[in-house]
């Protein structure tokens, strides 16, 4: 019966008195021993098997009768209803142990996943509290501003918006004028206009007020400048 389990997939451990007693009152050919076997198998059949392993409400106690004290039918000789009794105890405590162990797996696998993310955050905080005021700056601009980025520049001397831009460059090794950009500036172009006369922060001989700048790249610096 073990064998034909195995052969199956099926859990050799799982073979049952039921199988046990039938296998044992056929022929080698599958023909039941006499006729009364075959009334028997036939009764059996007729039972709808369900997942109690109590021997003493199961598909051969239903159709055998009562066991005879200190002998189970259709499981060998030498076991007894106690014997029997702890092996289905035993069966249900190990599945009860393996179902907790998974789910112990399953805990342990979710602590170090948040354990491991938990390291990874640390070790990017640490890495930027080591960074230069160059470095944090220039990496938050790459973050937010990319070149074609449009923004709004906001008026150094009065309130509110002056006009409408567009982020050209926030490399602070970049050139402007023969001068670097440097951390706290970005380079824009000037789209549209709201307010005409503001003066420039740096003018130069050909750009006075904001007008002048209206089309051109200038340098502003990036306090001025939202999204």
């Amino acid at each position: 019966m073990r064998a034909a389990k195995i052969a199956k997939n099926e859990d050799p451990n799982e073979v049952d008195r039921v199988e046990t007693w039938i296998a044992g009152h056929k022929h080698k050919d599958g023909r039941p021993v006499n006729e009364n076997v075959t009334e028997k198998i036939a009764k059996m059949e007729t039972i709808p098997l369900d997942k109690t392993k109590s021997i003493k409400d199961d598909v051969i106690a239903l159709v055998l009768g009562k066991e005879h004290r200190g002998r189970v039918r259709g499981l060998g000789l030498g076991v007894t209803p106690i014997r029997v009794h702890a092996t289905v105890i035993g069966k249900t405590t190990t599945m009860q142990l393996q179902e907790k162990m998974k789910d112990l797996r399953q805990l342990v696998k979710e602590l170090q996943n948040t354990f491991n993310n938990q390291t990874n955050d640390r070790v990017a905080a640490e890495e930027r509290v080591h960074q230069s005021p160059l470095e944090v700056s220039t990496s938050e601009k790459d973050a937010s501003t990319q070149k074609g980025t449009k923004c709004k520049l906001l008026h150094w001397i009065g309130n509110g918006q002056i006009a409408e831009a567009e982020i050209d460059c926030t490399d602070p090794q970049t050139s402007i004028h023969h001068k670097l950009l440097g951390s706290d500036y970005l380079r824009v172009c000037v789209k549209k206009l709201m307010v005409s006369d503001v003066p420039l922060i740096h003018d130069t001989s050909e750009l006075q007020t904001l007008e002048d700048a209206s089309g051109t790249f200038k340098a502003l610096p990036s306090k001025y400048i939202t999204y």
